[in-house]
């Protein structure tokens, strides 16, 4: 069987610290410039399969570093969300350490960061609670005190009786007419728990709301 050849050796137009190399069959590989100097590689070269090999090694640390720039370039992630996205696209584990590594280096890697941004997208959606703020911080790979520090600094302006009270008033309008006092306070209060709030706060705006529900049913002329 013949080996593949080096068929051309050329610089990126949009990037000149990367090199575009087509190997026919072979494929082609895209490596930054400093992976190419150790392999001494010039046009027409016979490669074997070990300098195949460090040439795919190559092309996929500078695939997976793309990838993440591309990420990022959408919104601000952790580290574990980048490490994530990267084996969900089945990069090898050499190429994903690389790639958040090299992000390391650059500065580009700030959980705090990544969790400010999070917490401030999620309260411009819609109000919500610090335990699920919290938790959907975890989730994305901040650290517990890093995730209490940021929710804590994210609601110190606002009234989170106030934001559960609206909560609680706009579920308990959907509510079933049918549904009694008690129901009425589980559906509400479960509601406001899963948004996050703590369940005192719950239990108190679940009981005050449907109490004015039901006030407000036995004095309507249908209730």
């Amino acid at each position: 069987m013949t080996a593949p050849r080096v068929n051309s050796i050329a610089p990126l137009t949009s990037d000149p610290t990367r090199v575009r190399i087509r190997c026919g069959e072979a494929g082609v590989f895209v490596i930054d410039i400093d992976d190419l100097y150790p392999l001494g590689l010039c046009k027409g070269d016979e490669l074997d399969e070990e300098t195949l090999e460090t040439l795919q090694s190559a092309s996929d640390r500078v695939a997976a570093y793309q990838s993440t720039l591309r990420l990022l370039s959408v919104r601000s992630r952790t580290e574990r969300e980048l490490r994530d996205r990267l084996r969900m696209k089945r990069y090898p584990p050499h190429a994903v350490d690389h790639a958040l590594a090299r992000l390391e280096r650059a500065g580009l890697i700030d959980d705090r960061a990544a969790a400010e941004s999070a917490v401030r997208s999620q309260l411009a959606a819609r109000p919500t609670g610090p335990r699920l703020l919290e938790a959907k911080l975890r989730s994305r790979g901040v650290r517990g005190d890093v995730a209490g520090e940021v929710v804590a600094e994210a609601l110190a302006g606002r009234d989170l009786a106030e934001d559960a009270e609206r909560i609680a008033r706009a579920h308990v309008r959907a509510v079933p007419p049918t549904l009694d006092r008690r129901g009425v306070e589980r559906r509400v209060y479960a509601k406001l728990a899963r948004r996050g709030y703590d369940s005192e706060l719950c239990a108190r705006l679940a009981s005050a709301v449907a109490k004015e529900r039901e006030t407000s049913n036995e004095r309507s002329p249908d209730g």
